[in-house]
């Protein structure tokens, strides 16, 4: 905490070279491994989940019910190939990855997107109830969704969070398509730090999941 706190007053190449520096650490002779043990042993990894923001249930006064009479089962978001990791991804070009090896995710985007997503809409009171699929219990509707981003970009003096998914709605009944749509937020992170960083992922997915919700809400209610 000390050191993170050290380097948010630090010049811009102060910044790359502690992101960079464990990745180039192991490229070095083998000869010079006993010295970099000595000097601090290996790097702290540090791991991250999503910062949660508040919900606010639909209104349920007079006439509009808000509530809908359906039961929403969300199946375990799939994810491209390069967000199946648990390491933070971070770019500054379309065309390359980089990823963070001493930086990780509690859990696999993929289950941190798809609780996210459940309790969200959950806490929101868009559907009677909301539940993870495959389950024993009845639901009306199933969601289907892959994440399309999950990172970190860099753009000179700014990062920013980046999230992208799209999902599909069908009916449990006959498994026919309901809807499908895309959803997609960048949000500038606060400082040039890996939690800021974190923060602005986690509110680029919020703001997603928002947009979600007014999606579904249009097409179940018309």
């Amino acid at each position: 905490m000390i050191f993170d706190e050290f380097v948010s007053k630090a010049d811009a190449g102060f910044l790359h070279l502690k992101r960079f520096l464990p990745c180039r650490i192991q490229f070095l002779p083998f000869a010079l491994c006993p010295l970099l043990l000595a000097c601090g042993g290996v790097p702290q990894t540090f791991y991250y989940t999503l910062a949660k923001a508040p919900i606010t249930p639909v209104e349920t006064t007079g006439n509009n019910h808000g509530t809908l009479a359906a039961v929403l089962g969300v199946e375990k978001f799939k994810a491209e190939t390069i967000y199946e990791d648990d390491r933070l991804i971070y770019r500054e070009s379309p065309v390359e990855v980089k990823y963070d090896h001493y930086r990780r995710w509690a859990a696999r985007p993929a289950q941190l997107v798809t609780d996210e997503i459940i309790r969200q809409i959950d806490g929101k009171r868009l559907f009677k109830n909301v539940i993870s699929v495959p389950s024993a219990t009845h639901v009306d509707y199933i969601l289907r969704g892959k994440i399309l981003a999950f990172e970190e970009w860099d753009r000179g003096e700014q990062w920013f969070g980046k999230v992208a998914f799209k999902v599909e709605l069908y009916e449990a009944s006959s498994r026919r398509l309901v809807w499908r749509g895309d959803f997609d937020c960048e949000t500038p992170a606060e400082k040039r730090l890996p939690v800021s960083v974190v923060q602005a992922i986690s509110q680029s997915l919020h703001e997603c999941v928002e947009e979600l919700m007014l999606k579904l809400a249009e097409e179940l209610k018309s």
